[in-house]
């Protein structure tokens, strides 16, 4: 990923209300974006969050000037009262090509906090952050607009694990577009004490979305994506909407409390641009499934209408919008019946769909998929590459001791990282063996 980001404070103040004890002020007092070692008499804000990320404990950045770029690193990591990662206090904030990861507060935003602020977030993934004893995993904001945001993987003691709209003053909004915001955990010491998983939009605010997924998010251990009131413009993706009320558009697709939508998301990693990304599967219901919008790009910077019509969420499939088997080409005048899913074309036993799911031809008999095996423990693991486009949880492994009764239950799959410079990605299948001597193991796949 290229390291990139910009982060404007206009007349505010980078800091945290009732903070901690600090081990070291540092004070910006310079605009320019300098990065000398050590730190001279003019400070820049790269400088004080690289100084402060060296000192060990809490440390405090203070910004006494108007405004400040930051448009050579692209990471931000730290602790605060508020904002774990970003405070702002009564600003104009700009946060734009960012990662705010890893950060913690010990009440609320424990990613970003612009308190009684306005903010425009776009082309970022604030991820795995955490509000100690708060709300507002990710962010919480009381003015904002965010555009191709990822939000990933935070969590809040309280409500909102994600995003948390803060209704502390009037007129509170928050618009997002194209975002993402998927993993994220309300309520995450299970006591009872949080809602809205995803996003929570408090009694007076006013969240609009537009081409969004909000999915797979948690209270506790139980699935929660929205609680609240939502305004849709058309082309939403809202996993569970237990908790949410919203006046559904045509576009919209929203999941009920029994059966959750799986949007069908690859895990957060590098697929090209900035800031990490969730990737979209083959199939994934968010894949054209948005409305028509004005916005150029994506989260990564390409092209946001690949296919008949913009996905929901920060990433646009640059391939999904292909049917599965238009990516391989067989040999002209082939009968639609050989070219199907089910059938071996190239007779190597593994079927058209298997060899496209492990990224091989099934036109060419010396391409076959390779999985590895292995013991752990009392399992057994198989290890393989997998299709970048294919999501791990379509396979279905099956196993057997006699070769007559098959059995499906018991195998855990784990997606694995993506290999660099590859649109494959390493799954492990376990098999538990139970005290058997050895197990016969077979593949299926749907597209």
């Amino acid at each position: 990923m290229k390291s990139q980001c910009l982060l404007t404070i206009v007349a505010g103040l980078f800091a945290t209300l009732a903070p901690p004890a600090f081990a070291i002020i540092f004070e910006v007092n310079t605009e320019l974006d300098t990065f000398d070692t050590p730190s001279g008499t003019s400070v820049s804000l790269r400088e004080a969050i690289r100084d402060a990320q060296a000192s060990p404990g809490s440390d405090l950045i203070t910004i006494a000037i108007g405004t400040n770029d930051l448009t050579k690193g692209n990471l931000f990591t730290g602790f605060g009262g508020f904002g774990g990662g970003v405070f702002a206090d009564e600003s104009t904030v700009v946060v734009d090509g960012c990662t705010i990861d890893q950060n913690t507060s010990a009440y609320g935003g424990g990613g970003v906090y612009p308190f009684e602020s306005t903010a425009t977030i776009k082309n970022t993934t604030v991820s795995n952050n955490i509000a100690e004893d708060g709300s507002g995993g990710g962010i919480t904001v009381t003015n904002a607009t965010l555009t191709n945001v990822t939000i990933s993987g935070n969590t809040a003691t309280q409500n909102g694990g994600g995003l948390r709209l803060n209704d502390f003053i009037a007129g509170a909004a928050v618009t997002l577009q194209n975002c993402t915001i998927t993993g994220n955990t309300a309520d995450f010491d299970n006591t009872g004490d949080g809602d809205g998983g995803g996003v929570i939009v408090e009694i007076g605010g006013t969240a609009t979305a537009t081409n969004t997924i909000v999915a797979g998010n948690f209270v506790a251990s139980l699935s929660d994506d929205v609680s609240g009131t939502v305004v849709s413009s058309d082309g939403n993706l809202i996993g569970n909407g237990d908790g949410l009320t919203m006046a559904q558009l045509p576009g919209d697709q929203v999941g009920p409390p029994a059966s959750p939508i799986n949007p069908r998301l690859a895990p957060l990693a590098d697929h090209g641009g900035r800031t990490a990304t969730h990737a979209l599967y083959c199939g994934s219901p968010a894949i054209d499934a948005g409305v028509t919008t004005t916005l150029p790009t994506d989260q990564r910077g390409l092209a946001r209408l690949f296919g008949t019509q913009v996905d929901a969420g920060a990433y646009e499939s640059q391939h999904e919008a292909y049917t599965f088997f238009e990516t391989y080409a067989f040999p002209p005048g082939t009968p639609a019946a050989m070219r199907a899913p089910g059938f071996d074309f190239d007779g190597d036993r593994f079927s058209n769909a298997l060899e496209q799911a492990f990224g091989t031809d099934p036109a060419d008999a010396g391409s076959t998929p390779r999985i590895d095996s292995f013991g752990q423990g009392t399992d057994l693991v198989l290890e393989f590459a997998l299709s970048k486009l294919v999501d791990p949880s379509a396979l279905v492994f099956e196993h057997t001791i006699d070769l007559d009764t098959w059995l499906a239950t018991g195998i855990t799959i784990v997606p694995g990282a993506f290999i660099p410079a590859s649109t494959r990605q390493m799954t492990r299948a376990v098999i538990p063996m139970n005290g058997q001597p050895r197990k016969f193991g077979r593949i299926g796949y749907t597209p």
